[in-house]
């Protein structure tokens, strides 16, 4: 037996106690996506890697016999495979063999001897190989082999892509041309423009106070238009459940949609209320009817967690990227639950860190939106920036965007003592249109503290913000004094 074929053999008892492990926690192959079918070297496991990895893409989360028998009916020859090598009983026989709480430990053996293989095979030498080195000399083969040697350990975890400055450059051009660059735009235009919409690959942070309307603001702007442009996402909830989420979302609709610009208007208060009027249950049934006949597919999922922790987040991101879904929330993003060994500050940096690692073009390239309780003495400070996060202002650093909201003061109205003087940018001039605020109305001034799309900190966005009709209407922009 060759050296190659040594390693197979000696791999074949890690594999199988991987697939135990995995086929008993399908969630593992979840927790270790970045784990490909081309690190096993032997038929069998292989095969039963690959069948585990679809059947929980599918979301079915007990493997049984029955289970895999429904998933193989009508594939015959992966089905035969499957009978060949012993069906569920190979499965059967794992369970006395494989510990689960050591699975890490068996994914790092198998990738350390896929690294040695790797070696081995790069390094054989043939007649044809060695003709190749006839004209090098032994500065340059050393050269050759180290380079070699050097891109087998880069590439061993997956988490790094080589690529040269001169690859791939009509691709990028096209794709930019088709406009694959462009953001989901968010129902809030100047806002939008200047992050440069929803972009997959990016981290977004919306901060504010708590009753800011930081939860409202993203079920107004960034949850409707998921939902007009029939964009499939997970809104993971930690403080809200997803009733009320239901109850303000269909809000929306009826005062955005059913009367909108109506003298009336159906106010999120009457879910508690209840007593409803005939006029309003017309409204209710016809949203209702409007939402059933848009989510036919039930793409927009709300993801209760009872306890809040960053890895559980980060398994329900990675679970529904399989299923095709590139876009989340996370309302609202705090201390883990499962975090007591170190300052809270520093576990929420390390926690955000991960988040944007996770969701990182090089990653799994999805969009992930964040909000962010700030400190309670920012209320009473008129200029927001990073510092208004506490001593965890650092999560912001690997955000791609940041917006920090608050609501407009009283005295910044009208006539009023700090009055802000509010201009909207007027299309296809560098001119700006005089706004006058509406004392009557409420609302909110969002500042853009980070922004790698475009700029930050040079302006603010003005928007009438009801949280009781959940209407939200850009107004235009204004510089609000750092001090």
């Amino acid at each position: 037996m060759d050296i190659k074929g040594k390693i197979k053999d000696k791999t074949k008892n890690i594999e199988a106690n991987i697939i135990g492990c995995f086929w008993n926690n399908p969630q593992l192959f979840f927790d270790y996506n970045d784990l490909s079918v081309d690190k096993f070297k032997s038929g069998i496991w292989k095969l039963y890697f690959s069948i585990g990895k679809k059947m929980a893409s599918k979301n079915i989360k007990v493997v049984d016999e029955v289970a895999v028998e429904l998933f193989l009916e009508g594939k015959d020859k992966i089905l035969n495979a499957y009978n060949e090598y012993g069906g569920f009983n190979i499965i059967k026989d794992l369970e006395f063999y494989c510990t689960v709480e050591n699975v890490d430990v068996y994914v790092q053996e198998l990738i350390k001897w896929d690294v040695i293989y790797n070696v081995v095979d790069k390094f054989t030498f043939t007649e044809d190989g060695i003709n190749k080195l006839n004209d090098l000399n032994a500065d340059d083969i050393y050269k050759y082999y180290s380079a070699t040697l050097n891109n087998i350990f880069i590439n061993m975890n997956e988490d790094v892509v080589m690529s040269k400055l001169n690859e791939g450059i009509s691709k990028i051009i096209e794709d930019a041309h088709k406009g694959t660059n462009i953001g989901m735009p968010f129902n809030s235009p100047i806002l939008s423009n200047e992050v440069g919409g929803w972009i997959n690959g990016q981290t977004y942070i919306i901060g504010g106070l708590s009753g800011a309307g930081k939860t409202t603001f993203v079920q107004d702007v960034i949850l409707s238009a998921i939902w007009e442009l029939d964009e499939p996402c997970v809104i993971m909830l930690n403080e809200q459940d997803n009733v009320k989420w239901k109850q303000q979302f269909i809000t929306w609709i009826i005062n955005n949609m059913i009367i909108k610009n109506s003298a009336v208007y159906f106010n999120a208060k009457r879910w508690r209320e209840g007593g409803f009027t005939e006029e309003e249950f017309t409204w209710l049934n016809k949203a209702e009817q409007l939402l059933t006949e848009k989510e036919v597919g039930g793409q927009i999922i709300f993801a209760e967690l009872k306890s809040y922790s960053q890895k559980k987040a980060e398994r329900i991101i990675k679970k529904y990227t399989d299923f095709g879904i590139r876009k989340f929330v996370l309302d609202t993003f705090k201390l883990s639950s499962d975090r007591d060994d170190e300052a809270f500050w520093l576990s929420m940096q390390e926690d955000m860190r991960k988040f944007d690692d996770l969701v990182k073009p090089s990653n799994l390239n999805v969009g992930l939106v964040c909000t962010l309780q700030l400190q309670k003495g920012s209320r009473l400070l008129r200029y927001l920036t990073s510092d208004n996060i506490g001593m965890a202002k650092n999560t912001i650093d690997v955000a791609s965007v940041a917006l920090l909201m608050r609501r407009v003061w009283n005295d910044e109205y009208p006539n009023c003592s700090h009055e802000i003087k509010v201009k909207k940018p007027i299309a296809g001039t560098e001119s700006f249109e005089t706004i006058i605020l509406d004392p009557k109305k409420k609302y909110v001034v969002i500042f853009i503290e980070k922004n790698r799309n475009g700029e930050s900190q040079t302006y603010q966005v003005v928007a009438e913000q009801d949280l009781g009709a959940l209407i939200y209407r850009e107004i235009g922009i204004v510089d609000i004094p750092v001090s």
